[in-house]
């Protein structure tokens, strides 16, 4: 090695400066390369740098970062702040992790080495495993969300049966009050009902309009709108909207 820091306790190579204001850099460990230019320059490729980011005293705080050539322009590309906050593309995260970038096929990109297992899981206070992205035996995406206990309640996969048993779902609205409840129009090629609810006594399958100023009504797309007219007066219209 061209230099070689060798103690049989603990070796440590300082850099100091005389410096104290704050924004400053203490010092850096600097790579220099040649381009292959005709004339071949030198250039600084990469450099970990150390900075006085408050000087005050009994509250000091340093930063780590590196900088990287690119382009032939050197510029910051991480950072660890003095708080433990780690900014990749960014000079000040706020978060423990923050990646900032500008990409047309991903900022970031992870992958387990098998099927079966998560490639990202949150964990509560406790250490129980409330939210799992991942792929199933096949290989196929699967998100999990689980309440407090560990216990799956909603289930997204990629391929098969997925499942929400967590609660009311509402589309549209934020205060679902059935297991689904959509504010807005639904468009399907088949609805099958089996039951309503079993509270009610007026049959197994319930259409309702919102009030008794409305109506409910039957018909195809294309402009038979209204083969089937129930009025809320009682008042019912085949072929007509005004019976």
């Amino acid at each position: 090695e061209e230099l070689e820091v060798k103690s049989a306790l603990f070796s440590t190579v300082a850099v100091n400066t005389d410096r104290n204001a704050a924004g400053e850099n203490i010092g850096s460990f600097a790579f220099y390369g040649h381009n292959n230019a005709t004339t071949p320059e030198n250039l600084l490729y990469s450099r970990v740098m150390g900075s006085m980011t408050d000087v005050t005293d009994g509250s000091e705080d340093g930063d780590i970062y590196f900088q990287q050539i690119k382009d032939g322009s050197i510029g910051e590309t991480f950072r660890v702040k003095s708080n433990g906050n780690v900014g990749i593309g960014t000079s000040s995260p706020a978060y423990k992790l923050e990646v900032n970038a500008d990409s047309t096929s991903g900022v970031m990109s992870v992958k387990n080495a098998a099927n079966g297992r998560d490639t990202f899981r949150s964990e509560n206070a406790a250490g129980t495993r409330t939210f799992n992205i991942g792929n199933d035996a096949s290989g196929h995406g699967i998100v999990l969300v689980r309440n407090s206990s560990g216990t799956t309640t909603s289930y997204i996969a990629g391929s098969g049966n997925s499942y929400f048993n967590g609660g009311n779902v509402g589309i549209g609205t934020s205060s679902p009050s059935e297991k689904l409840h959509v504010s807005g129009n639904i468009k399907s090629n088949h609805v099958y009902a089996e039951t309503y609810r079993s509270s009610r006594t007026d049959g197994d399958v319930y259409i309702q309009a919102a009030s008794s100023s409305d109506f409910v009504s039957i018909g195809t797309e294309g402009g038979n709108n209204n083969l089937l007219t129930v009025l809320g007066s009682g008042n019912v219209g085949v072929g007509t909207a005004s019976p």
